[in-house]
């Protein structure tokens, strides 16, 4: 493969270090001494921004596809929801913070040029790739059918793809746990960096491991590259249930929380009116236990109307989500389907239920009011 001159792949377990020419460990991802995740490390480490792409591929310190597939994942909203800090992913292409994975396996396999490409069903996973892969043909490998969620069966076969029950010697194989979804997940931190987050813990769900792993990784490639920070990766998991991925790991906590409290927290998400899993609302849980946290979570909002004053909501969480600190105006300019004063009566509304939050700033000789999510 083209890229192993500034990229080769090391054990994060063993340190054993491999070519990165070979296309199958890269998806893989697997060390052939230990077992252990492989990492992309780069040989001349430097950490830049590019501000003129707008989403995971500003940042220097990924691999350099020819091909960059992007769907405009990347770059999610960070705000404050009741005391917390969070991150909230659910504002990537599919509602996924899986979509950065996706992002950064279409372009390597674009790259080789993959025509068929077989994927070991995760959850989450597996739907934000199909998206991402048009175009080639697509077969979802399971050990049983009943080991797939009944609304992603739906789904695949709506799109018309394939079950197989065992991997064919004669195409790519991609499974969740590579070294190219580690480098998609790990922009996360790249993030919170560029915006000079202030905080200690950055706070994932942990049921794999490889959303902190990932983050862990996001860290050190800053440390090499001359970057410190103050982050450190909390994982929070149930009891019992701790990732061996994460263990002896520097910079990364595992927080333990058991069933019953976890049951609790997301009941009191959901009767405040958030749209959320039960694993996001562990990591938010979490954060609220150990403060100094950004919880990074897949959260969504019920709306408090129906018709067409609910759709024009919708519209104005999603572009000031995308686009905090902006007029009214702004944001009906940026997408005018409804009419301006139909816009202005649902910022109105949405000011005074605290669903949007603004901030009067001065512009030339007159204050204005920029609104964000709250």
């Amino acid at each position: 493969m083209i890229l192993s001159s500034e990229i080769y792949l090391k054990c994060s377990q063993c340190g054993y270090e491999i070519s990165a020419g070979n296309n199958e460990i890269m998806l893989t991802g697997r060390c052939p001494r230990c077992h252990g995740l492989l990492f992309i490390k780069y040989r001349k480490p430097v950490f830049k921004v590019n501000k003129n792409e707008r989403g995971i591929w500003r940042y220097s310190l990924l691999p350099p596809f020819k091909n960059r597939v992007t769907l405009g994942e990347g770059l999610t909203p960070v705000s404050r929801v009741e005391e917390i800090l969070v991150k909230n992913e659910k504002f990537n292409p599919t509602g996924l913070y899986s979509d950065r994975a996706s992002a950064l396996i279409s372009s390597f396999l674009r790259d080789i040029d993959a025509k068929k490409v077989y994927v070991g069903y995760s959850e989450e996973f597996t739907k934000s790739l199909i998206y991402y892969l048009a175009g080639v043909s697509l077969y979802i490998v399971a050990s049983s059918i009943f080991d797939i969620d009944p609304e992603d069966i739906m789904l695949f076969a709506g799109k018309g793809l394939d079950l197989v029950y065992e991997y064919p010697n004669d195409a790519a194989v991609v499974y969740y746990e590579n070294p190219l979804t580690i480098e998609g997940l790990k922009t996360i931190v790249f993030e919170l960096y560029e915006k000079s987050v202030k905080t200690e813990n950055i706070v994932v769900p942990a049921k794999s491991g490889i959303l902190a792993l990932s983050l862990y990784k996001g860290i050190e490639d800053l440390n090499e590259a001359g970057i410190e920070t103050s982050f450190q990766v909390t994982a929070a998991t149930l009891k019992g249930f701790n990732p061996q991925i994460l263990r002896n790991l520097r910079r990364v906590k595992v927080f333990e929380v058991s069933e019953v409290e976890l049951y609790e927290a997301y009941r009191k998400l959901l009767r405040k009116g958030f749209k959320i899993k039960p694993l996001a609302a562990l990591s938010y849980h979490v954060a609220e236990i150990i403060g100094d946290s950004v919880a990074v979570v897949t959260m969504g909002y019920k709306t408090r109307t129906t018709g067409r004053g609910s759709d024009v909501k919708k519209l104005v969480l999603d572009i000031v989500s995308r686009k905090p600190l902006i007029t009214a105006y702004e944001i009906w300019k940026e997408k005018p389907v409804y009419t301006l004063r139909a816009v202005y009566k649902a910022i109105k509304s949405m000011e005074l239920n605290g669903e949007i939050c603004f901030e009067v700033k001065t512009r030339g000789v007159r204050k204005v009011k920029l609104y964000k999510l709250c």
